[in-house]
């Protein structure tokens, strides 16, 4: 398998590699010593190639103090082992002391090695986890290059490679076929129109809303946002949604949603009115392990010797849903 192959350029367009060094640029460095060492009309020593790297690093980062002694030694060593390129990389003598880095192979160069064992190893495991993400819109555009990388592994190791991840998502959920072009009314910035029907109730249109953001939550999508004749920001489940048009018109300027500073205090997606609560949870033994070891609230403290919670935030449904969960001694009390 040809190293130029689609996963391999698409790492280099992110700047990752798997297996290498995680540090500044890594593959931007690697790069830079390639072309280094495949120049024939020039001599480079030691120094001459750590200003060459910082000297392209600091085109794009002007505060980029430079790479040390160590990393390049980290970086050659890395392009020279089993691990990297195991690149044909030799020193020869020159003038005095110093000594000069090139290719002892003339057409060798990192782009056009091939892949080892070992990053096709790595190479499968992120396959196998960017497959997880199929059916999202932001990434469709990745769904055929996944399909064409899987066969090129599959024929760089005459194996067929089994599923060893899964997420637990699930591809049959109604709503699912919302995303896409949700996502792009999201992403463009542009109002919507749709008729929403909510659990128990009457269906109604919704004409001119602003969409600023999307979630998943408990396996569900929800979207977030600004109706006229509505003071507060709504959440709209995409299963209970239908009739969608995406319209011209730019979404009103004015309007902010902050993501981290909504979802913060609370569990889930929706925001009662009132301010966070302290509040304690017992549990009953046999539950409590479960509950430490998945937090219902980055806010959760744990007391071993009392099987108790603490969190700060503002009670929902959501967060009632979750403590059904377990075991709990008596109800959750705020104190």
């Amino acid at each position: 398998m040809n190293k130029n192959c689609v996963l391999c350029s698409i790492s280099a367009q992110e700047g990752l590699y798997w297996g290498m060094p995680q540090t500044k640029k890594p593959l931007t460095r690697y790069n830079i010593l390639d072309r280094c060492f495949s120049n024939s009309g020039r001599n480079y020593t030691f120094e001459d190639l750590r200003e060459e790297i910082n000297d392209k690093l600091r085109e794009g980062d002007p505060a980029f103090k430079g790479i040390s002694t160590r990393q390049l030694r980290d970086d050659i060593a890395f392009m020279r082992s089993s691990e990297g390129w195991s690149a044909p990389i030799e020193t020869f003598p020159g003038i005095g002391k110093k000594r000069y880095y090139r290719y002892d192979e003339q057409n060798f160069s990192i782009n056009n090695a091939s892949v080892n064992a070992t990053q096709i190893e790595e190479l499968n495991i992120a396959l196998q986890v960017l497959s997880e993400f199929q059916g999202l819109p932001q990434f469709q555009f990745m769904e055929d290059m996944i399909f064409r990388m899987k066969d090129e592994l599959d024929m760089a190791t005459n194996v067929q490679q089994e599923k060893v991840i899964d997420w637990g998502g699930n591809l049959d959920l109604i709503g699912r076929e919302n995303l896409s072009p949700l996502y792009d009314a999201v992403s463009r910035k542009k109002r919507v129109n749709f008729t929403y029907t909510p659990f128990g109730g009457e269906s109604f249109r919704v004409v001119g809303a602003n969409p600023v953001f999307l979630k998943q939550y408990n396996d569900r999508w929800f979207m977030f946002t600004f109706e006229e004749g509505r003071e507060n920001v709504n959440n709209r489940a995409l299963d209970r949604i239908s009739e969608i048009q995406v319209t011209d018109k730019t979404i009103e300027s004015n309007l902010q949603f902050d993501p981290e500073e909504y979802f913060w205090d609370i569990v889930g997606v929706t925001r009662n009115e009132g301010e966070p609560k302290r509040i304690k949870v017992y549990l009953h033994p046999r539950s409590y392990p479960y509950i430490v070891t998945k937090p219902i609230h980055h806010s959760q403290r744990n007391n071993d010797e009392e099987y108790s919670i603490t969190v700060k935030l503002i009670p929902n449904r959501e967060f009632e849903s979750q403590l059904k969960q377990y075991d709990l001694i008596g109800d959750w009390k705020e104190i």
